[in-house]
């Protein structure tokens, strides 16, 4: 069954890169693969957050962060476009993202060229689209795919992280902590949550 999933609890928005990390900063060797069929070419991920005491990344609605990943690409690629969802409650929930194009200002030389050396840098915001008033657990699943511009759709089939017919770059499974902001205001966003009555959705904007 095809279907088209908006709904989350926050929306994700990713901008161009605008620094670097820093040395101390959260980092992923060996990333977890999305699945077997996905190619084992990600050295690497750094976070300018921080990690909890099992090395996940811990985020803070309404923060910002930094993401670079680090991976060697298998084959030659002519493109380079994000797909991102996220695992919440054994759902995989599509992000929607406005400009999908990994090539331009996010660190990458395109066409990419196998075995060569890459790292793919984001930037982006955490923000609540309704409260979140306690720690939740979730998964990233975060790729790129080559597939041109005219075609590109995040739609897939049940719960597959990339359409069959897209040639994946990389797919990997990153676990997070999303945490409310410590100065909520409760009654505040109470009355948000009262007043605005619509389905929560995640939103990737680059």
């Amino acid at each position: 069954m095809r279907m088209r999933v908006k709904g989350a609890m926050f929306v994700l928005v990713c901008v161009a890169v605008t620094h670097v990390l820093v040395a101390g900063d959260c980092e992923i060797k060996d990333p977890e693969r999305c699945d077997l069929k996905s190619p084992q070419v990600v050295q690497g991920v750094q976070f300018n957050g921080t990690c909890n005491s099992t090395g996940v990344p811990t985020l803070v609605v309404g923060d910002t962060y930094q993401l670079n990943i680090s991976f060697t690409p298998a084959q030659d690629a002519k493109e380079a476009r994000s797909e991102v969802k996220v695992e919440v409650l054994s759902l995989l929930i599509p992000l929607d993202i406005e400009n999908p194009n990994a090539c331009v200002n996010k660190g990458l030389d395109c066409p990419l060229k196998a075995d060569t050396n890459y790292t793919f840098n984001t930037v982006f915001d955490l923000k609540p689209t309704y409260p979140v008033y306690s720690e939740m657990h979730a998964k990233v699943h975060w790729s790129l795919v080559d597939k041109p511009s005219d075609q590109y759709d995040v739609t897939d089939n049940d719960n597959n992280d990339v359409n069959e017919d897209n040639k994946v770059i990389f797919c990997i499974k990153l676990p997070v902590v999303v945490e409310p902001k410590p100065s909520y205001d409760v009654q505040q966003d109470t009355h948000q949550q009262d007043t605005h009555q619509q389905q929560p959705s995640f939103r990737v904007v680059q």
